[in-house]
């Protein structure tokens, strides 16, 4: 039995959404650069840059489903430059959209995960917790592979990206230095890798959505949690975490507690 979400929140239009993740994208960036400076060890570069990609995993993830207006399209396009330019192939955001409303008619109105070739992230969901782990961190490298194997071709938006990336890429070491860039890079991959493999192994995993796991800890978690976890990783996560199974049978509706 699901358990029926707190409250429907209104949805936020894209550029309330876009500027949360620009702030978010400018202050990792900050960081960066105190870390370049010497000012913040390793371990805060990583801690900054894991609760970023979870955040702006949860409101990307909110625009993919809500936003497809004409006047929203200037959003996509500045989507382009507005995330950590790490990997000179790195997906971007539009085929992460385009792959999630597959995701999403695939999975529609049911807790079966099944592998399907026309959605690739289903290679994220089922197989080993190994396997499965391993397609995470190596992210970009899994989709990459889907769309030269599947697709036989490599979309213009992938093409725009890699293009943006190779320079912002450059541009980042040259006004940092490749070290620095690498611990970027590393903190990226890894915190990107484990929240990829929480958001598409554990929360479709079968056992997690019978038992209503997320849905059960939000029930018991006192208020001042609620409160904090809202204020670290936005309003977004609630509906991703906490209420997945129940947003697959309404994903255009997002709640809060």
């Amino acid at each position: 039995m699901q358990i029926q979400p707190y409250e429907i929140r209104k949805i936020r239009t894209a550029q309330q959404i876009f500027l949360e993740d620009l702030i978010c994208t400018l202050v990792i960036y900050l960081i960066f650069m105190s870390f370049v400076q010497n000012y913040i060890p390793f371990s805060v570069l990583f801690l900054s840059v894991f609760i970023y990609v979870i955040r702006v995993f949860t409101i990307r993830h909110e625009r993919s489903l809500t936003h497809f207006k004409k006047e929203d399209k200037i959003y996509d396009f500045l989507s382009y430059f507005v995330t950590i330019h790490h990997t000179f192939y790195q997906e971007s955001y539009l085929d992460k959209k385009q792959r999630h409303l597959l995701h999403h008619s695939s999975h529609n109105q049911s807790e079966n995960i099944q592998r399907s070739a026309q959605d690739a992230h289903s290679f994220l969901e089922v197989g080993t917790w190994y396997s499965t782990l391993f397609y995470c961190l190596f992210y970009e490298e899994t989709m990459l592979f889907a769309d030269l194997i599947h697709s036989k071709k490599l979309s213009s938006n992938r093409l725009i990206s890699m293009a943006i990336s190779s320079v912002l890429i450059l541009a980042t070491i040259y006004f940092s230095n490749i070290y620095a860039f690498l611990a970027l890079f590393i903190c990226y991959r890894v915190a990107g890798g484990l929240v990829w493999y929480f958001f598409s192994y554990i929360l479709h995993h079968q056992k997690i959505i019978k038992s209503n796991f997320f849905s059960q800890l939000a029930l018991k978690s006192p208020k001042k949690i609620h409160q904090m976890t809202e204020f670290i990783l936005g309003q977004s996560h609630v509906t991703v975490v906490f209420f997945h199974a129940f947003h697959h049978k309404k994903p255009n509706e997002f709640y809060k507690f």
